[in-house]
C-alpha cells in the first residue's frame, strides 16, 4: 500500500492511504490518482490506485475414477486497474483442505489449482488469494473459489 503524506488546513502533517472527494454531483468518490504540478511545471503523478479484478470467482474441475484422482480446475485470470507496471502476481492458499491442494501458477496472472487424490463421491471447496504488487509497491488483493468433484459413485 503506497502512503499519501500531505499537510492538512491547519499545517499538520498527516498521512493517508486512500484520497476521498466529492464530485461535482456531491458524491463520495476514491481519487483513482492524484497528479501535481513540480516547480517546473510538469504534470506528475504522485498516486495511483490499484485494484485487482477476476475474469471468474469461481474454478471447476470434475473427474469420475473409482480411485482417488488429482483434479485441476479452470484459470482465473487476475487483471490489475489502476497502478503502475510493471505488476507481480502472488497466488496462495487460504486455510486448509481435507485434500492436498497444488497452486500449478503461483507467480502469474492466471492462475490455475489442482486437487490431489480426491476420492470417489468427494466434492472439495478451497479459497485461493491472488496479491497483485505494481512498481510502486501498491498492493491490491482479491479471493477466488476452487470447487472440484469427483463424480464417480464406486
Amino acid at each position: 500500500m503506497v502512503d499519501i503524506r500531505f499537510h492538512d488546513i491547519t499545517n499538520a502533517l498527516r498521512t493517508a492511504t486512500r484520497i476521498r472527494f466529492r464530485d461535482a454531483t456531491n458524491t463520495l468518490r476514491v481519487a483513482q490518482r492524484v497528479r501535481i504540478r513540480d516547480a517546473n511545471n510538469v504534470l506528475r503523478t504522485v498516486y495511483q490506485f490499484l485494484a485487482v479484478t477476476l475474469n471468474r470467482y469461481t474454478v471447476n474441475g470434475t473427474a469420475n475414477s473409482p480411485t482417488p484422482v488429482t483434479i485441476g480446475t479452470t484459470i482465473a485470470t487476475a487483471s490489475p486497474v489502476g497502478g503502475t507496471s510493471p505488476f507481480t502476481y502472488a497466488w496462495t492458499q487460504i486455510g486448509t483442505s481435507s485434500v492436498t491442494w497444488v497452486i500449478e501458477t503461483p507467480t502469474i496472472a492466471n492462475g490455475s489449482f489442482a486437487a490431489q487424490a480426491v476420492p470417489a463421491g468427494l466434492l472439495v471447496e478451497q479459497q485461493f488469494q491472488v496479491a497483485v504488487t505494481d512498481a510502486s509497491g501498491a498492493v491490491a488483493t482479491t479471493i477466488v473459489n476452487a470447487i472440484v468433484e469427483n463424480t464417480s459413485t464406486a
